[in-house]
Protein backbone atom coordinates (compact mmCIF):
# COMPACT_ATOMS: atom_id res chain seq x y z
CA UNK A 1 0.00 0.00 0.00
CA UNK A 2 2.55 2.57 0.57
CA UNK A 3 3.93 2.13 -3.85
CA UNK A 4 0.49 3.45 -3.54
CA UNK A 5 -0.85 7.02 -2.66
CA UNK A 6 -3.86 7.00 -1.14
CA UNK A 7 -7.01 4.36 -0.71
CA UNK A 8 -8.62 5.70 -4.14
CA UNK A 9 -5.78 4.01 -6.13
CA UNK A 10 -5.75 0.88 -4.31
CA UNK A 11 -9.33 0.35 -4.97
CA UNK A 12 -9.21 1.34 -8.45
CA UNK A 13 -6.14 -1.31 -8.53
CA UNK A 14 -8.77 -4.03 -6.91
CA UNK A 15 -10.96 -2.91 -9.96
CA UNK A 16 -8.15 -3.39 -12.74
CA UNK A 17 -7.59 -6.53 -11.08
CA UNK A 18 -11.14 -8.11 -11.28
CA UNK A 19 -12.01 -6.66 -14.87
CA UNK A 20 -9.13 -7.95 -16.32
CA UNK A 21 -9.55 -11.34 -14.29
CA UNK A 22 -13.44 -11.44 -15.68
CA UNK A 23 -12.17 -10.43 -19.19
CA UNK A 24 -9.38 -13.38 -18.74
CA UNK A 25 -11.80 -16.07 -17.72
CA UNK A 26 -10.07 -15.77 -14.64
CA UNK A 27 -11.12 -16.18 -10.79
CA UNK A 28 -9.79 -13.44 -8.46
CA UNK A 29 -9.45 -15.42 -5.57
CA UNK A 30 -7.89 -12.85 -3.36
CA UNK A 31 -6.04 -9.56 -3.39
CA UNK A 32 -2.73 -9.36 -1.52
CA UNK A 33 -1.76 -5.48 -0.15
CA UNK A 34 1.45 -5.34 1.91
CA UNK A 35 1.01 -2.87 4.62
CA UNK A 36 4.38 -3.03 5.84
CA UNK A 37 7.22 -3.27 3.74
CA UNK A 38 9.91 -4.14 6.72
CA UNK A 39 7.94 -7.76 6.82
CA UNK A 40 6.73 -8.28 3.19
CA UNK A 41 4.03 -10.27 5.06
CA UNK A 42 1.20 -9.74 2.20
CA UNK A 43 4.26 -11.42 -0.27
CA UNK A 44 4.31 -14.21 2.23
CA UNK A 45 0.78 -14.48 1.77
CA UNK A 46 0.90 -14.52 -1.60
CA UNK A 47 3.55 -17.14 -1.71
CA UNK A 48 2.14 -19.62 0.86
CA UNK A 49 -1.24 -19.30 -1.17
CA UNK A 50 0.07 -19.72 -4.78
CA UNK A 51 1.92 -23.04 -3.28
CA UNK A 52 -0.67 -24.47 -1.53
CA UNK A 53 -4.00 -23.53 -3.39
CA UNK A 54 -1.47 -24.77 -6.41
CA UNK A 55 -2.33 -20.86 -8.32
CA UNK A 56 -1.89 -21.26 -12.17
CA UNK A 57 -1.78 -17.54 -12.74
CA UNK A 58 -1.11 -14.32 -10.64
CA UNK A 59 -1.98 -11.23 -11.92
CA UNK A 60 -0.20 -7.70 -10.74
CA UNK A 61 -0.72 -4.12 -11.12
CA UNK A 62 2.68 -3.80 -12.46
CA UNK A 63 5.83 -5.43 -11.80
CA UNK A 64 6.76 -2.72 -9.75
CA UNK A 65 4.91 -4.61 -6.89
CA UNK A 66 7.59 -7.05 -6.88
CA UNK A 67 10.52 -4.20 -7.09
CA UNK A 68 10.83 -4.36 -2.93
CA UNK A 69 12.05 -8.21 -3.22
CA UNK A 70 14.52 -6.77 -6.16
CA UNK A 71 14.94 -6.94 -9.90
CA UNK A 72 11.72 -7.25 -10.91
CA UNK A 73 12.71 -10.13 -14.09
CA UNK A 74 14.92 -11.94 -11.79
CA UNK A 75 11.87 -11.74 -8.80
CA UNK A 76 8.99 -12.91 -11.81
CA UNK A 77 11.25 -15.78 -13.01
CA UNK A 78 11.82 -17.00 -9.64
CA UNK A 79 8.50 -16.79 -8.38
CA UNK A 80 7.56 -18.46 -11.67
CA UNK A 81 10.06 -21.51 -11.40
CA UNK A 82 9.33 -21.96 -7.68
CA UNK A 83 5.75 -22.02 -7.46
CA UNK A 84 5.27 -22.88 -11.02
CA UNK A 85 2.30 -20.03 -11.68
CA UNK A 86 2.73 -17.65 -14.66
CA UNK A 87 3.06 -14.11 -13.06
CA UNK A 88 1.13 -11.64 -15.40
CA UNK A 89 0.79 -7.80 -15.30
CA UNK A 90 -2.43 -6.06 -16.41
CA UNK A 91 -2.02 -3.85 -19.05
Amino acid sequence: MPLLICQPQVTRSRERLATYAADAGLELAAVFIEEDWLSLSAFERLFQATIRDKVEVILLPSMLHFTVLGSPRSIKSSFEAVTGARVVTIP
